[in-house]
């Protein structure tokens, strides 16, 4: 692991403490922690391994660990500096482990992991693989139509998906007799104005040319929110349960990127054009109950034009629901039309655009009773999401 900066350290700790809690009936011997970070966070770390680690494991395995400093062999100031922020701070470290850790083979872990299996289970991974493959890594996503690699990748990745670098297991002799280390900086000459996620990127690159060397580990074992945003799309953590838990993209720090947050935002929408088309009802009632009363009255209050203003309202609204399914058709393309609940959401958008479009500029015609039993749907399909997706 590495630990660059107050956020990841925070992280780290609680990632290792997860690693002691679940391996009470782990028969492996006990684990030796090797944690990678600047000499100034040296003493935060020593300090919370011998008090927040450490009574983690005593009712479980014992452990050891080791501080080393990062560091980017054979290279000048520049060309580390290059290499240290290539993507997140120090996250590139992990290439490099073949140069600077003797042990045999490792497993690596991005600090933004929980564990909820024991360490044997992962570094059983290492029984399976054959002669030839240096590594066991999961695959991006397993959705070819919201795949990030199939969609923006300027550069080869590992077909048909890509791989995700978060959880990684290492055999470092095998990768110091394929030449590991020569084959990193060619790489970056060639491709670095196209690599957005840094290491993971080149990793990619290497075994989109050595397709034989990796070993491919079930989605369970670094689970993500990409699994859970549009659909489920992880079978064995359905399954099996999720073994390992990758906070990626800040999920653990930063929830409100994800858009399993975003849904509320389009909850507060559906909710805020219920409101308008109740004022534009209410408008409705009282202008025809007064013409009703004495349709000569001359003073009788004219509120056309509010309602004409909460009805331009309510169609931004609908607007913006308008473009969320055309976005959903772009990213699932085919099998869009093969979800039925995604196919009634389309026909309940459409329809209330189209009676929003045509009702305001026939204003003799009433649509606000038919528009809000439309959104009923909306409101359910959005709470639903969310549960899903938390679930």
């Amino acid at each position: 692991m590495t630990i660059c900066g107050e956020e990841s350290f925070h992280q780290g700790i609680v990632a290792l403490k997860s690693a002691l809690i679940f391996s009470a009936n782990d028969t492996l011997r006990p684990y030796h922690f090797i944690v990678m970070t600047d000499p100034e966070m040296m003493a935060n770390i020593s300090d919370a391994m011998h008090s927040d680690l450490s009574s983690s494991s005593e009712s479980a395995n014992p452990f050891t660990y080791v501080l080393k400093q990062i560091e980017y062999p054979n290279m000048n100031d520049g060309e580390a500096r290059v290499w240290r922020s290539l993507f997140k701070q120090c996250a590139s470290q992990r290439l490099f482990l073949p140069a600077l850790i003797d042990h045999d083979s490792v497993v690596y872990l991005d600090t933004d992991v929980l564990l909820f299996t024991s360490v044997g289970e992962i570094w059983s991974f290492f029984d399976r693989m054959n002669q030839t493959q240096l590594a066991a890594a999961t695959f991006e996503s397993e959705e070819y139509s919201t795949n990030w690699y199939r969609r923006f990748a300027r550069h080869p990745y590992y077909l048909p998906y890509g791989l995700n670098s978060g959880v990684m297991l290492m055999n470092l002799t095998r990768m110091r007799q394929f030449g590991w280390m020569d084959r990193m900086r060619p790489i970056l000459d060639e491709y670095g104005g196209r690599i957005v996620w840094g290491d993971q990127d080149i990793i990619n690159i290497i075994f989109s040319r050595n397709v034989d060397r990796i070993f491919l580990m079930d989605c369970c074992w670094n689970y993500r929110p990409d699994h859970c945003v549009y659909s489920l799309s992880c079978r064995s953590a359905q399954q099996n349960g999720i073994r390992i838990l990758h906070g990626n993209r800040g999920s653990f720090v930063q929830p409100d990127k994800q858009p399993t947050f975003r849904r509320r935002i389009l909850l507060v929408l559906i909710l805020v054009e219920w409101v308008l088309i109740s004022c534009e009802l209410i408008i409705d009632l009282y202008t025809s109950g007064g013409k009703m009363i004495d349709s000569r009255q001359a003073n009788l209050v004219d509120l056309s034009h509010m309602k004409h203003a909460l009805q331009v309202a309510s169609l931004c609204i609908q607007t913006v629901f308008v473009i969320e399914v055309v976005i959903k058709l772009f990213v699932y393309g085919r099998r869009f039309f093969r979800m039925k609940h995604e196919m009634f959401d389309l026909m309940v958008v459409a329809l209330s655009w189209t009676l929003s479009v045509v009702f305001i500029h026939h204003r003799y015609l009433h649509y606000t009773e038919a528009i809000i039993v439309l959104r009923i749907w909306n409101v359910l399909r959005v709470i639903y999401g969310k549960n899903v997706c938390n679930e």
